[in-house]
Order: C-alpha cells, then sequence, then structure tokens
C-alpha cells in the first residue's frame, strides 16, 4: 500500500476544513429565512375562530385546502382570542428570502367552528424581512378585518388551495454542498 507524503495529507486536510467550513456558512445565512409578522382584529362573535394567512384566493374545498394554501412553514395560522381587542396574530416563517425587502399581498381566511365554511379578507400588503433583522414594521400588522359572509365549501371537483408554504433554500443548499463533498472525495481517491 502506497503511503502519501506529509506536505500532500495536510494539503488534503486543509481542503475538507475548507469545505467544512463553507458548508456551515452557507447553511447559516440561508437559514436567516424571511419572514411577516401579521395582526388581525375582529369582532366578538369571532372569538375561538381559526384565521390562516395565504398569498391566494382559491375554491377551496375543505379546512385542509386552506391549511395547505397557508403561507410559510410556521406561524401561519392562529385562533381569536378575547379581550381588549379580539385580535389573533403570528409571524410567517419559511418565506423566499430573495423576496426580503419587498411587499407582497395576502389575504386572511377565516375558518367556521363547524368547517363548513370560511370568509376571507380583501388583499393586504406586507413587506417581508429576514428574521436576522430588527426591523417589525408590515402593513399586515396595522390591518383590521370585518368579518362577512360565510363561503360554503365548493361540492365540485378540483379547486384546492393552491401551493403549499415555500420550501426553505437550505434544504437544496445542503444536498448541493453534499453531493460537491462526495464529489471531492471520489477525486481524491
Amino acid at each position: 500500500m502506497k503511503q502519501r507524503s506529509q506536505p500532500k495529507q495536510n494539503k488534503e486536510k486543509k481542503k475538507k476544513k475548507l469545505v467544512v467550513i463553507t458548508a456551515v456558512a452557507l447553511a447559516a445565512i440561508c437559514s436567516q429565512a424571511a419572514s411577516v409578522h401579521w395582526n388581525v382584529t375582529g369582532t366578538a362573535s369571532d372569538v375561538g375562530l381559526t384565521v390562516y394567512v395565504v398569498s391566494a384566493l382559491s375554491e377551496f374545498t375543505s379546512v385542509a385546502d386552506v391549511q395547505a394554501a397557508a403561507l410559510g412553514s410556521s406561524g401561519n395560522s392562529g385562533k381569536f382570542v378575547s379581550g381588549r381587542n379580539v385580535a389573533a396574530s403570528g409571524t410567517v416563517g419559511g418565506l423566499d428570502d430573495s423576496k426580503s425587502g419587498q411587499t407582497q399581498d395576502f389575504y386572511y381566511v377565516i375558518v367556521s367552528n363547524d368547517g363548513n365554511g370560511y370568509w376571507a379578507s380583501g388583499k393586504t400588503s406586507a413587506e417581508i424581512y429576514t428574521t436576522a433583522t430588527t426591523h417589525t414594521d408590515s402593513n399586515v400588522a396595522a390591518s383590521t378585518f370585518k368579518t362577512g359572509d360565510y363561503t360554503a365549501w365548493s361540492t365540485g371537483g378540483g379547486g384546492g388551495g393552491g401551493s403549499g408554504g415555500v420550501p426553505e433554500p437550505t434544504s437544496g443548499l445542503l444536498l448541493l454542498v453534499g453531493a460537491g463533498m462526495l464529489a471531492l472525495r471520489r477525486k481524491q481517491k
């Protein structure tokens, strides 16, 4: 078995360290996914109802459709609670970081307690920002939603709730880094 020279071994160790450091740095950067704070005010009759934040309205056929259309990976729904103001709020996470600093339109969809219908707010705009920043302003946070008539679930086929949450870029990046490390290892053998 052929022994590698000391300088060559040191060079390979440095390459491996560089790949690991780069992977960690890229994962840290990509984990700063964009997010948006939201807050919606309802009426006393809304207490206990669930509200979802969606980017597009569709012909929802069930609560599952609304849930599938809800933005991001978390923080995209809440229940109206009683108090001085009947309100629901949250922070939608896992949004596309490339949109950070831009505005995007959102809708609130409130589902009835019996699951037989929903109603939706008009379009409202909010600034998307990166979780790494301290920026907390958003037009969504200042919005007030007045409830309206229920829309019964569609009995027709199709419809659906549109696209689900936007996947975070971290997963794809880690796959690329892993593939790069495997290619580097094969090249060294």
